[in-house]
């Protein structure tokens, strides 16, 4: 696959995920999957209704990394390194959250997992066609 239509589409599923988000945000935080997560691990499951505001800037933050995601992806190859560099810091800060303090700061919730191990195969899928994405 292109290594642009594969940012394309991260973007379009950026955006699909933020208006889930704002629309029902209990589709993600009470899915197969991240209750599958959540009993594997103990991990616990986000309350949609507990913060709706919160919820809602989560969903205008990735509604908008999406769209800056396609913008990339329409930009050429030289924007594909920053998409890169913050798909894959996102995923190791999620990760490491989840393994470091799965229950001390109360952060570590199966959701949180779920969007780190989305993002780390999107980070290895993009390297492994253009590997010159990774840049420091």
């Amino acid at each position: 696959m292109n290594p642009s239509t594969l940012v394309f589409a991260k973007g379009l599923a950026d955006i699909g995920v933020g208006l889930i988000l704002f629309a029902k945000p209990t589709m993600l935080y009470e899915s197969v999957a991240t209750k599958a997560l959540s009993s594997l691990t103990g991990l616990y499951i986000t309350n949609a209704s507990a913060a709706p505001g919160f919820n809602h800037s989560i969903a205008c933050l990735v509604a908008s990394v999406g769209l800056g995601t396609i913008v990339a992806a329409r930009s050429g190859p030289a924007a594909l390194p920053a998409i890169f560099a913050m798909t894959s810091a996102c995923s190791v800060f999620s990760l490491l959250t989840c393994v470091l303090a799965p229950k001390a700061w109360g952060v570590s919730g199966a959701t949180l997992l779920m969007g780190g191990l989305v993002n780390s195969a999107f980070s290895l899928s993009l390297y492994l066609t253009q590997p010159s994405v990774f840049r420091l």
